[in-house]
């Protein structure tokens, strides 16, 4: 496990960030933040969480109870 930022207590496989920063080096240069950002998400969150959230909740639908994901994790991402 390594932390994805030194002053922060969170910490993924270090297996994903590599491959997460292999697929962003291989993107194409405007994209390689957000292909970046895509590939840690599974690391980060749980499938359980990524399928039962509306993401950040910035665009949410009348009637949408589902939570949000965890705003500590997604400043961390960002």
């Amino acid at each position: 496990m390594t932390k994805l930022l030194a002053n922060q207590s969170l910490s993924i496989r270090r297996e994903s960030l590599r491959k997460a920063k292999e697929a962003a080096r291989k993107a194409h240069p405007s994209k390689m933040a957000f292909v970046l950002a895509a590939k840690l998400l599974p690391a980060i969150f749980s499938w359980e969480e990524l399928s039962s959230s509306r993401g950040q909740g910035l665009k949410s639908k009348e009637g949408d109870n589902r939570p949000v994901l965890d705003i500590s994790k997604m400043a961390i991402l960002k």
